[in-house]
Parts: structure tokens; sequence; C-alpha cells
């Protein structure tokens, strides 16, 4: 049996104040499970913007995964 241990949930990027991440509960991810989490989008400008949601845990084949997140603010 592996669980796998987030260490963070982040918004990387330049305009990663235009992205905020809810990743309450998803502390510990044991075997044949899954967690939910939540990336909202408040740009702070126009036009496009983007960030990269980064997930960081103890997993053993890939310790990290970054997600290109993407919007346009008007």
């Amino acid at each position: 049996r592996i669980d796998v241990r987030l260490r963070h949930v982040v918004v990387t990027g330049d305009l990663a104040g235009d992205f905020t991440v809810d990743s309450s509960g998803c502390s510990v991810i044991q075997q044949n499970q899954t967690c939910s989490f939540s990336v909202t989008f408040h740009p702070g400008g126009t036009g496009k913007r983007t960030g990269v949601l980064a997930i960081a845990s103890d997993a053993p084949k890939k310790s990290t995964v970054n997600v290109k997140l993407k919007g346009e603010g008007t």
C-alpha cells in the first residue's frame, strides 16, 4: 500500500496572483483514492493571463506535477 503525501499545492509564475487554489483536505491520498482541489481565476488585468499549478508530493516516480493555467481578463 502506498500513500502519497502532498508537500504543497501552489500557483507560480508572474501572474500567479490571478489564480487561487484550494487544496484543503488533500494532505494524504491513499491508494485507489482521489482528491479534488479547485482553482479560481480572478484576473488582475486585461488580456491573456497565465500561471502554473505546481503539485509537489512524496510520490516515488513523479514528485512534482505542473499544470499550465490560462485565462482571459476583460
